[in-house]
């Protein structure tokens, strides 16, 4: 055999070795990757149930930190009725205080702040790019003009709060709700901050059923279901209090405020979310279906 035709053949040897090793390496591949999808179904599924509560799972679920949802930085009133352009709250409770900076946010604000988070939850990143008309899919709105522009002011608004915790034992943290946007008057792209995804992860989170959520009228309405949402157990609480953690205009007769959180707790009961009894100015016996 000459040394050509030697040298050809060792060619062809190695060139069957190589392909072997491909075969095998795609194989090898093909089944870590199938692995991997199935964890990544796994997580998924768990991260699913979780937040929607082991009851019969919603087309939409968006989802909110737990320590967010049980305060509202959110006023139940109409843009019209926002008498402030910048809001410096503070909500007290047993662990601390967190103080809410930024322009005066509505139910409407909330939507779409809720919409991407459903977004979010569906592409399983920090960063997404979104269109507006999916956000009004998910809100159940019409594709024109006039909700397109309150999409965009939303996110330019949502950009600029900050959350800053302050702990009885003297730790303090600021938080920023989205950390990065920019876009058009069709579609943005936006990033959620670093501490909401942590708590998406890691399932400090409570389940918003945005399907129910659109069918619900009214901001107190909204704003209730999504408080009574982040608590477990049977409920109760006085009209001041609820006043105070939906952000309610404190301004308004008590009388008035009493009459709107009860024709509250009542559609909530009659679209069967609760049930509760009323006492002079305590709801209790509230109980989640």
């Amino acid at each position: 055999m000459s040394e050509l035709t030697e040298s050809m053949a060792r060619a062809r040897a190695n060139l069957v070795k190589t392909d072997q090793q491909v075969d095998a390496w795609e194989n090898q591949t093909a089944l870590m990757k199938a692995e991997s999808d199935r964890i990544d179904r796994e997580i998924d599924n768990k991260i699913y149930n979780a937040i929607s509560k082991e009851a019969s799972i919603p087309v939409q679920m968006s989802w909110l930190p737990t320590d967010t949802a049980r305060i509202s930085f959110f006023a139940p009133v109409s843009k019209q009725d926002l008498k402030i352009t910048f809001t410096n709250l503070t909500f007290k409770s047993k662990w601390g205080a967190v103080s809410v900076q930024g322009p005066a946010l509505n139910i409407t604000d909330e939507g779409v702040f809720l919409a991407l988070l459903c977004l979010i939850k569906e592409k399983k990143e920090p960063r997404i790019k979104v269109n507006f008309k999916r956000i009004c899919e998910i809100l159940g709105l019409k594709y024109q003009t006039n909700n397109r522009r309150k999409i965009k002011d939303s996110i330019i608004k949502l950009s600029t709060v900050s959350l800053i915790f302050k702990m009885k034992k003297g730790q303090w943290s600021v938080k920023h709700i989205l950390t990065d946007s920019s876009g058009d008057n069709e579609k943005a792209i936006i990033e959620i901050g670093k501490w909401f995804y942590s708590k998406y992860l890691i399932n400090e989170i409570t389940g918003i059923d945005m399907d129910f959520r659109k069918i619900l009228t009214g901001d107190a309405t909204k704003a209730l279901y999504r408080f009574l949402s982040s608590n477990q157990g049977v409920q109760r609480y006085s009209v001041e209090t609820l006043v105070e953690v939906l952000n309610m205009n404190k301004e308004q007769p008590v009388k008035y405020n009493r009459a709107v959180l009860k024709a509250s707790f009542t559609q909530l009961q009659n679209k069967k979310f609760l049930t509760y009894k009323m006492d002079g100015d305590v709801f209790q016996n509230i109980r989640l279906k």
